[in-house]
Formats: C-alpha cells, structure tokens, sequence
C-alpha cells in the first residue's frame, strides 16, 4: 500500500521532467522538433597558405597525413572532416588532398598531422583549434576558425 507520503514524493520527484518534456518535444525555439541545434559556420581549422621555404612561392596542393584528433583518436571523415562547413579537402585513401586554402572539421581539439606535398620533405603539424566565437541561442552558433600557413622545405 502507498500512502500519501510516497504519492508526494513521485509528484515531486515527476515535476522536473515535466517542465523539461516542452523542449525535447519543441526544441528551445519552440519551433524545432528535438533539442536546440549547434551550427558550425565555418571550419575549426583552416589552412589558409603553403609555401616554398625558398622562393616563397605557393603550393597549391598538400597531402594531409596520419591525422590524429586530441592525440589519442584517429580522426575520421565520417566526423565532420569532409562535410559542410568544410571546403576544398577530400579523402583520397589514407589521406586527405587539400586545395589551399582548405578548411576542416567542426570539433574542437588538438590536431597532429603530416604535410607532405610532391618534391618535399614532410612537415608535421600539430595546433590547437578552437573557434574564435560562440554565440548562444537556439541554436547556437560557432564561427571564427582557427588559421595555420605551412612552409615546406624542398626534398634533396
């Protein structure tokens, strides 16, 4: 038998839940169905040049390699690496081409990476990227990436 002690408690332990249930059924806005969305709106990172540490002339296309996500996790496209808001970076086999500038991933966190590109040496790269700006709401917005500029050595 249940008496009227236990019936308080399970109203008060179900009220909680009853004030969040409106925003998983709406959303926050209370036009989305779900919960509030996050919107990337560019890349986390971004590398914006490669050149030749000689002439200084561009490189217009590199090889990134053995990419590696917070250092412990092997980084895969299936995690946002190729898609929107990723731009001129695509999966080739075991690495991915950039076309500089190439822009990529939405998460957050320290990337290690090799750059190799035809007639020179590999460089290895590793940053912390991190969007300059949040802005909260529904949804909420990340937007300001993380630029890098890679200068490769000539092979030989």
């Amino acid at each position: 038998m249940i008496g009227p002690f236990h019936r308080v408690l399970r109203r008060r332990a179900a009220a909680p839940l009853l004030l969040l249930a409106p925003l998983f059924l709406f959303g926050c806005d209370g036009t989305s169905t779900g919960f509030c969305q996050h919107i990337s709106e560019d890349p986390v990172l971004v590398i914006s040049a490669a050149t030749d540490s000689i002439t200084g002339e561009a490189i217009e296309s590199v090889r990134l390699v053995e990419l590696l996500v917070a250092a412990d996790e092997e980084f895969d496209e299936f995690f946002t690496m190729t898609r929107p808001p990723a731009y001129n970076i695509v999966r080739e086999g075991s690495f991915y081409r950039c076309t500089v500038p190439c822009g990529f991933s939405s998460a957050v966190g320290r990337y290690s990476f090799g750059v190799v590109a035809d007639g020179y040496t590999r460089r290895d790269v590793s940053v912390d990227a991190d969007y300059e700006q949040f802005v909260p709401g529904c949804p909420s917005r990340s937007r300001g990436s993380t630029e890098i500029s890679v200068t490769l050595v000539p092979a030989g």
